[in-house]
């Protein structure tokens, strides 16, 4: 636990505490239940903040080359992407520095749009 948390969670949960006891009258001793439901929002707040990963959702622009790496398209060809259907879902891992590692989860699903030469007759 953090230094200031121990502070700020007896102090949360007394203004709960004194909330559920002004709602609920017939409730009695709620301050054992609520001890633990603050204890463990702050351990998984901490163990969040502890992954050191950044979780992105990104859409692929218009006019962007397909990228077959961060892409996936239906169509067959290498075009631009016409249209971006649903977005990517990545990654990003922060390492000591600026060893930063990305990996791409879920590919972006996209309509590409290939030029083609017509020839007006």
């Amino acid at each position: 636990m953090k230094p200031r948390q121990e502070s700020l969670k007896r102090e949360l949960e007394e203004r709960l505490g004194v909330l559920l006891s002004g709602l609920f009258r017939e409730a009695k001793n709620v301050k054992k239940p609520l001890e633990m439901l603050v204890d463990g929002a702050v351990e998984l707040a901490n163990m969040m903040a502890e992954e050191k990963a950044l979780f992105v959702c990104e859409m692929t622009p218009t006019g962007q080359r397909f990228n077959p790496v961060h892409m996936r398209a239906y169509d067959e060809g290498d075009g631009q992407v016409q249209l971006c259907m649903f977005p990517a879902f990545g990654i990003v891992v922060r390492g000591e520095g600026s060893d930063d590692v990305a990996k791409v989860l879920v590919k972006a699903n996209v309509e590409i749009f290939e030029y083609r030469s017509y020839v007006l007759q």
